[in-house]
């Protein structure tokens, strides 16, 4: 296991705890809100993201998409595609990498939100059992940026492991100015 796994992990996993309920709209505006698409065949199997973001920081684009499964009351398992993109300049073929915004990786972890003071066990249980799949050499194409949202498709092979079909509709997440 690679230096930066054990961090995207923790990442993903500080999302999950954080975040868990973020899948059910609160009102109506939020409900409405556009949060992008991101959809492929992971070996075989149908993955839809709830939501599809990106951000670009320092030639560094960054694609994510995620989505929760069960309820916050038992057990909650997160799904997160992350996409790095080093060298960004708009619209091309690009091979997913390493950056320092993060791994390019598919990751699940699932937690069980029942009891709180057993959560300390099963956050570090839910480490250890995450499974996780490292994207890195994956093709990514950037079919359109119009700087609001970016518009691409993926895919990815690696021995039994494989993504077609991927195909993203990712909101630009604003940078939070430097202090």
């Amino acid at each position: 296991m690679s230096v930066t796994t054990p961090i995207a992990l923790l990442s993903l996993l500080f999302a999950l705890t954080s975040c868990a309920q973020d899948d059910k709209p609160k009102e109506k505006n939020r409900k409405d809100k556009d949060r992008g698409e991101l959809t492929m065949l992971l070996n075989g199997v149908e993955w839809q993201a709830f939501s599809a973001r990106a951000r670009i920081r320092e030639n560094i684009l960054k694609i994510s998409g995620s989505k929760s499964e069960g309820s916050y009351e038992t057990k909650v398992v997160r799904q997160s595609l992350e996409l790095s993109i080093r060298d960004y300049a708009g619209p091309g073929t690009y091979e997913a990498s390493m950056t320092p915004m993060g791994s390019s990786i598919f990751l699940v972890v699932g937690l069980n939100t029942q009891s709180e003071t057993e959560m300390e066990k099963e956050v570090l249980e839910s480490l250890t059992k995450a499974k996780h799949m490292l994207l890195t050499g994956a093709e990514i194409v950037i079919e359109s940026d119009n700087g609001k949202e970016i518009r691409g498709t993926f895919s990815f092979k690696r021995g039994d492991s494989s993504i077609k079909d991927g195909k993203f509709r990712a909101i630009i997440k604003a940078n939070k100015p430097k202090d």
